[in-house]
């Protein structure tokens, strides 16, 4: 599956996520935040790392990603448990392409 990295986050009101002042928020940042910081209570194999700079290293090579359903999967992992509820919501749709109704 092809992912556009460079695209942006949006907030629950539709508007851009701003990752600081005059920043908005892509997905190549989040991917690389939820594959290179880990949680203290947290302990990688060296085999995980391999997985998190390579599949990070993809997304600053170029603005249109292949990833596998596996390697989605690993990203989407990872995002959950860095990430607050807006992003990871947001990851799932981006990721997953599903359309989350929002209950009344």
């Amino acid at each position: 599956m092809k992912f556009n990295v460079k695209s942006e986050i949006l907030d629950y009101d539709g508007k851009p996520v701003k990752e600081n002042e005059k920043d908005n928020a892509t997905w190549k940042k989040i991917i690389f935040n939820a594959l290179n910081n880990i949680l203290p209570d947290e302990k990688l194999t060296a085999e995980q790392k391999e997985k998190c700079y390579d599949l990070t290293a993809r997304a600053y090579a170029r603005e249109e990603v292949e990833y596998s359903v596996e390697e989605v999967a690993f990203i989407l992992e990872r995002v959950k448990r860095i990430y607050t509820p807006l992003i990871v919501g947001r990851a799932i749709q981006f990721f997953e392409g599903e359309k989350k109704k929002v209950s009344n």
